[in-house]
């Protein structure tokens, strides 16, 4: 969903501004990509989403045509993640400066209806950050945050983010530099930025530590964070004409190429570690029988299969992948959670709560289960 939005975008710009495509593909390339192993990230969704009503506001608010779009694609919004209030934010301030320039009465009522919107879905978002539904998953987030979680955890770094950061760092650098006399600095960065992608793709595929399930599940809120910042320096030099020339400048471009092209690597590599998961995960749900206890799935023999079972040790995949990935859809065995972790939304111990879900057969599981309750177990 992020890379489709991010597509979409192209098409809200106007054709004189098809150079500020960069910024929503660097958002997702720098912000989406660092939490991309989370199965279904909320923010990032949410995030690219609203990539939309940022360009309709800043490029197209001149247009009644357009703002009307803007205000239908405002209402979806209100129930949107949470996590986005600052950018949400960002748009409210760009709405407000659009409502002042605006040169109709229309223009104005549209804008301002919008603007109104824009402020009771930030009231309503940071609402649910004060009082969230679930307080640990707060708490833990907050405090992952400041431990640099989301960076490094366990012993392994977040690959993907720190690619991104260091291209966002190069292109702030190239940005500084970028008339005639510091075209030679341009060069180096350049040149640096190349090994660097060489030393990325080397860690992607060849470094253990460059695997990290969990900094990426902390990460979920990387991809606001991005976006704000990104839309903020959107904000103040989109009117510039050397910006212009700067977005579609060759240095750029081959630092976003490059970007993507080490980012895919990484998400290759992790999808490859993420297949030999799954395929111990079939073989472990067919072997057993009943509630399993995560405990004893830690040592199997197999120190590599071993290795990523304890890596994605993630609250989104015990217990939940017992049943997506239950051969044929008949469930056998449940690896429960690891003791720590909060059983949501089902408790696996208890049949009367299990989902219930279409193609989904529980009776050898609940025979299990009954089974050794009557044996005492």
């Amino acid at each position: 969903m992020p890379w489709i939005f991010g597509a979409l975008c192209w098409f809200v710009l106007p054709k004189n501004q098809k150079q500020w495509i960069v910024l929503p593909l660097l958002a997702t390339l720098a912000g989406f990509m660092a939490t991309s192993v989370h199965a279904i990230g909320e923010a990032s969704i949410a995030t690219s989403y609203e990539w939309l009503l940022l360009l309709l506001v800043i490029f197209r608010a001149q247009s009644i045509a357009w703002l009307l779009l803007w205000i239908a694609l405002l209402f979806p919004a209100f129930r949107l993640h949470e996590g986005t209030f600052m950018f949400l934010a960002a748009i409210a301030v760009i709405a407000i400066m659009s409502f002042r320039s605006a040169s109709t009465r229309l223009e104005r009522g549209l804008l301002g209806l919008g603007i109104l919107f824009l402020i009771g879905t930030i009231a309503d978002q940071i609402w649910w950050v004060i009082y969230p539904q679930f307080p640990l998953d707060r708490d833990a987030i907050a405090s992952g945050f400041f431990r640099g979680e989301f960076l490094y955890y366990d012993g392994h770094f977040n690959l993907q983010l720190i690619n991104g950061g260091a291209a966002l760092f190069l292109l702030l650098a190239l940005a500084v530099t970028c008339h005639r006399e510091a075209r030679g600095v341009s060069h180096i960065l350049v040149g640096a930025w190349v090994l660097f992608c060489i030393g990325s793709v080397i860690s992607a595929t060849m470094v253990e530590q460059s695997f990290a399930p969990f900094a990426q599940l902390q990460a979920r809120y990387h991809p606001p964070i991005v976006s704000t910042i990104l839309a903020s320096i959107m904000v103040v030099l989109a009117q510039s004409e050397s910006t212009n020339r700067f977005l579609v400048s060759l240095p750029v471009l081959s630092v976003i190429a490059l970007l993507c092209t080490i980012q895919l690597v990484a998400d290759v590599a992790a999808t490859e570690r993420w297949n030999a998961f799954v395929a111990h995960l079939r073989i472990r749900l067919t072997n057993g029988h009943g509630l399993i206890p995560w405990a004893t799935t830690l040592h199997t023999g197999d120190s590599q299969a071993d290795r990523n079972w304890q890596l994605l040790q993630v609250g989104w995949v015990v217990p939940y992948f017992s049943v997506v990935y239950a051969p044929e859809g008949i469930v056998k065995s449940i690896i429960n959670a690891p003791a720590e972790t909060p059983q949501l939304p089902f408790n696996p111990a208890e049949i009367n709560d299990l989902p219930s879900l279409k193609g989904i057969d529980y009776a050898p599981y609940v025979r299990s289960m009954i089974e050794r309750t009557h044996d005492g177990r």
